[in-house]
Formats: C-alpha cells, structure tokens, sequence
C-alpha cells in the first residue's frame, strides 16, 4: 500500500495533470498583468491586484480552515468507503464558509471608510466587487480544496486562482465596450466561484451510493472541526505573512508601485511551479499515510516530493537570478528599474525557500497543526515589523527583503521541529548528508 500511495507514477502522473493546468493559469495571470499594464497602466494593475488581496484575505479566513481539513480527512474517508460522511461534510462545511464568508465580507465592506484613509482615493474602486467575489472566491477554493481531497485533480487544478487570472484576461479583452481591470477581475471571481459549487456538486452525485449517515458517521465531522479550528489559524497567520508586503506597499506607496510590486510577484512564483502541483497531489497522500500510520511511507514521500521539488525549483530560481534585470525590462519601462528587478531576484528566493521545505503541508497532514499555528503566530509578527520598518525605508526592495528573511526564518523553525520530533530532515539533500555522516 505505500508504495502505491508513494510511488513516482503516482506522483508524477498526479502532479504533471495540475502542472499542466498551473501552466496554462500562469500564463493566464501574467497574461492578464502584461494586457493591463500596456493598456491601462500600472496603476490599474495595481488596483486589481489590490481587490485580489481583499478578496484572498476574506476567503481564507471565511473558509474556517474547513478547506485544510477536508483535504486530509477526505482521502482516509474515500480509502474506507464512508461516502456518505463526505456528502455530509461537504454540506456541513459549505454552509459554514458562506455564512462566515458573507459576515467577514460584509464586516470588511462597512470598514472601508475607516480604514482606509491610508491609501490613495482610486482604491475605491475594489468596493462595489468586494463581498460577491469574495464570498463565490471562497465557495470555488472550498470546492477545490474538496475536490483534492478526493484526488479529483484536474478540477482542483482548474479552480485554482491562475485559471481564474486568465478569464479576467479574456473579459477584459473581450467583453463589449471594455472593462476596467477591477471590473474584471471581480466579474471573474464570481463566475469561478459558480463554476467551483457547480462542479463540487456533480462531484458529489456522482460518488458511490451508501446508506444514510449514521450518527457514527456524523462524528467525523468534530474532527474535522478540531483539525480546522488549528489550521484556519495557521492559515490567518500565513495570510499575514504573503499579503502584508502587498497591503503596506498599497499603503506607504502608490498604486503604480503596487502594480509593479505584484507584477514581478507574480514573476518570481515561476519558482514554486513543481511545488503547487508535485504537493496537490501529496498532500491528501500524506492524510491517508497518517491516518494508516504508515510512518515509513510518510518519511519516503516526503524526500520523494523534496526531491522533485528541488530539481525543478532550484532551476528557475538560477535561470531568474541571472536574468532578472533584463526579465522586468522586458515587460516596459515602468519595469526597468533597479528596485524592480532587485525585488523580483529577492521574492524568486523566498519562493525557493519555501518549495524546497514545504514544512506547512507536511505538518498539517500530520495532525500538528498547532504546532504549525505556533511557529508560525511568532514569524508573522515578524514578518510585518519587518515590512512596517522597511518598506518606509527602501520601498518596494524593503518588501521583497521583508519576505525573504520571513520566508527563511520561519521554514527553518519548522523543519528543526520536524528534526527534533520525526527524526529527519525534510529537505532530503541535507538528510542525506546527515545519514551519510552518521554512517547509516
């Protein structure tokens, strides 16, 4: 059983599915930065992006950390034949996200006037797009997430955030009379979400028949409770840490930097490609791992997947460490700048440093969410003193260094953890140095 959970084919074939459709989402994102920025400025792509923060932030916290949770009890479900407990829980956790979504959103909407005095006047234009997109954002992430928990990974690749991009490319483009960035991108997020419940839906038709739930089958459902409460904790923390440079530099800056900022953002997370797709496919390998108590198999996955995701990682990050300068120039001279390039070779890094650990994924499978929420509580804290002090200082730079010594710090906390309490390292290079020098 763990080598057909752990195998290469399996985890090749799973992840090359998602890598394909990451692909065609990225090109759709940058597709839709490079349109907007040549049609419409910097500063429109730097008002799109803004809404994206908003709606992102929203949706993570509305979704409870359900969306984590699923993805690790869904696959140990599938693997007993308890279909009828994920019907349920897909429709218990559902109506939570809406009902907490709807809240948050609405919450963040009446806030606006009072928050927001800090940034420029053209930001207003997020609001109208607020709550309806972030609360069908949330639902599509929801889905998505349940639909990786049951290894249905062409539609979890799909309900992704990238493809999503590259349908506000095409309204954008096409839709009659044009649309502003924002308005595009909002549309998109509302037709994303539809299709998300859409497809959860026939999904869930779709799985095998079984009797009516049980009151012994309702009782998975606290689990996943208990298991999400942690994990929607960690993942505010996270939020913390991958959107605080985004909302300061909006902040202390203008909406042309921000729209430079997220564009080479966007750049740098080319490096974590083979990451998104290679751990789609392992995290809910790792649930059922655990849930089997296969230890030996978690600790084989785990170098499995650091080592792909080494491979891949470390050769676009040396690819766009040398030709960063010419890469931002390429896209224009709002581009060309030195803070520019600079900020995408210092994000590309971050982004390395955390393909090359992956210790969030792992530890959440594993049943250690607190352990992740904890380590996590004291590097978001650093992470926005860090952009509160830096970005004042040296700008858009301040930001990207801000997340490459968080990134750094906080993956090394995690992976000493893992160390100390597994009894390996999980970049599997410096394990192997390890054994070898202990002469195993």
């Amino acid at each position: 059983m763990t080598e057909k959970r752990t195998g290469w084919r399996k985890l090749l074939k799973g992840s090359a599915i998602v890598l394909a459709v990451k692909v065609l989402g990225a090109l759709g994102g940058l597709g839709f930065a490079y349109i907007v920025v040549q049609q419409q400025g910097s500063a429109a792509f730097g008002l799109a992006e803004f809404l994206l923060t908003l709606v992102t932030v929203i949706a993570v916290l509305g979704r409870l950390g359900l969306d984590a949770a699923v993805v690790r009890f869904f696959a140990a479900f599938a693997e007993q034949g308890r279909w009828a407990a994920i019907r349920l829980a897909i429709r218990w956790a559902g109506v939570r996200v809406l009902l907490a979504t709807t809240i948050l959103g609405s919450i963040a909407w009446g806030l606006w006037s009072f928050w927001a005095a800090g940034f420029d006047e053209n930001f207003e234009q997020v609001m109208p797009w607020l709550l309806p997109a972030s609360i069908l954002f949330a639902l599509a992430g929801f889905a998505a997430e349940s639909l990786r928990g049951l290894q249905k990974m062409f539609p979890y690749a799909l309900l992704q955030p990238g493809p999503m991009m590259g349908l506000a490319a095409g309204l954008f483009l096409l839709w009659p009379g044009g649309l502003s960035a924002v308005d595009a991108l909002g549309l998109a997020a509302c037709i994303w979400g539809v299709v998300g419940i859409v497809w959860i839906a026939i999904a869930l038709g779709r799985l095998p028949r079984e009797a009516a739930a049980t009151s012994d089958q309702r009782k998975p459902l606290e689990e996943i409770w208990q298991a999400a409460r942690p994990m929607w904790l960690s993942g505010g923390l996270y939020l913390v840490m991958s959107w605080t440079d985004a909302l300061m530099v909006g902040h202390f800056m203008t909406a042309e930097d921000l729209g430079v900022y997220r564009f080479v953002f966007r750049l740098a997370a080319l490096v974590a490609f083979s990451q998104f797709a290679i751990n789609a496919i392992a995290a809910p390998n790792f649930g059922a791992l655990h849930a089997s108590r296969d230890w030996d198999g978690l600790r084989t996955a785990a170098h499995r997947i650091g080592w792909l995701n080494m491979a891949f990682s470390s050769a676009v990050l040396l690819a766009v460490l040398l030709a960063a300068p010419w890469i931002t120039a390429y896209f224009g001279q709002e581009f060309s700048s030195d803070d520019a390039w600079i900020s995408l070779a210092l994000l590309a890094l971050s982004q390395w440093i955390n393909v090359i650990c992956s210790p969030v994924m792992y530890l959440n499978m594993t049943g250690r969410e607190r352990v992740v929420t904890r380590i996590m509580a004291i590097f978001a804290l650093l992470n926005v003193a860090l952009n509160l002090w830096l970005i004042p200082e040296i700008g858009m730079v301040g930001a990207a260094l801000a997340t490459v010594v968080g990134s750094a710090l906080w993956n090394t906390a995690a992976v000493a953890y893992i160390r100390r309490a597994d009894g390996f390292v999980l970049i599997p290079l410096l394990d192997l140095i390890r054994r070898k020098n202990a002469g195993k």
